[in-house]
């Protein structure tokens, strides 16, 4: 066991054992059972974190060796994206599901195991959640003077800190999205951030429900300030879910806007070919008349082809004329039929 200070962090394979109380604080490597149990028998707190891809069995049995009792750690919640909470006499024990968030490598369901004077902790990464209560316990006495229920909150807080840039990292790419025009890859790069505000709020609730559960499990007048700190955590999970809704709903609408553009588009060219079908129509049916295969009295005047195109013509420059006056293919060519199409559209978006 090392002296007070700051102590060599292990490796990474390795379980870590950290004991603190007020004014002192020690680290371990792996050891023995036997060894561990001796150590829950002196003054402080005692926490057991172990690393991903660690030995299953081995973390279960530490746990029965404390607890006395089997307590099935990697079971898994009952529901999925519900978290597991389980309560004993001395001991509160609760499995969050699988997140990518929080996947340490083995792919296993994070998990905290909160008795008198020990904390078992399993399935969190070392980097973004633990490495800060590290730091705060090497750094100050206010973590240390608290038992294991505040280190259990500590550890949730730090979780929910990690995934805070995530919230604000999505907010700005949504907001680089709704800046560009719609187009194929501008779906998919908004379906990708859709699908990363679901997965983050998946991550975020578990959070905030394994927060209520321990402050509503956890026993004794020693968790109160812990309880109350559990219940402010739960408050503060609230805000980033409330981001996250809103930049869901917020991605609802760049969807349906970009669906609406591009029926709009699809519309506006549709027009413009019906348009140009209809002024051809007359053409067609006059060309069509006067091929035909019989005796057509048109067709023997020698003026019938000058007439035919001028009548062709003159029936193409009418129906243009009337798609124009009325609108439809352009701006009309009159300013007076443009005011009376002006404000027929205003008095249309008054009603």
């Amino acid at each position: 066991m090392s002296t007070e200070g700051p102590s060599t962090v292990p490796p990474t394979d390795a379980v870590r054992v950290v004991h603190y109380k007020k004014g002192e604080l020690s680290e371990i490597r792996e050891a023995s059972i036997q060894q561990y149990r001796e150590l829950l028998e002196e003054p402080g707190t005692t926490w057991f974190d172990f690393p991903p891809g660690y030995s299953v069995h081995a973390l279960e049995e530490l746990a029965e060796s404390i607890t006395e009792r089997h307590l099935a750690l990697f079971e898994g919640p009952r529901l999925n994206g519900m978290i597991r909470l389980e309560s004993y006499e001395d001991c509160a024990l609760v499995v969050l599901p699988r997140s990518s968030f929080f996947d340490g490598g083995d792919n296993r369901s994070p998990l905290l195991l909160v008795g008198p004077n020990w904390m078992i902790s399993s399935g969190w990464p070392r980097a973004t959640c633990l490495a800060g209560v590290q730091d705060r316990l090497q750094r100050g006495e206010f973590l240390r003077a608290r038992g294991p229920d505040f280190l259990a909150y500590a550890v949730l807080q730090q979780a929910l800190s990690s995934l805070l840039p995530e919230v604000e990292r999505l907010s700005h790419e949504l907001q680089e999205i709704e800046e560009e025009p719609p187009s194929p890859a501008m779906l998919e790069r908004l379906h990708d951030t859709r699908q990363g505000i679901s997965h983050l709020r998946h991550a975020v609730v578990p959070l905030r429900d394994a927060a209520a559960g321990l402050a509503r499990e956890l026993q004794g007048s020693a968790s109160m300030e812990a309880r109350q700190a559990l219940r402010d955590l739960y408050e503060i999970a609230e805000a980033p879910l409330d981001d996250l809704d809103e930049l869901h709903t917020t991605t609802a609408t760049i969807i349906d806007i970009s669906l609406s553009t591009v029926s709009f588009r699809t519309n506006e060219v549709m027009r413009v070919l019906t348009i140009i079908s209809t002024i051809f129509l007359p053409m067609s049916f006059i060309t069509s008349y006067l091929g035909m295969n019989v005796d057509v009295p048109l067709a023997q005047w020698r003026f019938g082809y000058p007439f035919a195109w001028c009548l062709m013509i003159s029936s193409a420059g009418i129906m243009f004329g009337y798609f124009r006056h009325k609108g439809w293919l352009g701006p009309p060519l009159l300013p007076r039929h443009r005011e009376r199409i002006a404000q027929a559209k205003a008095r249309k978006t008054l009603h």
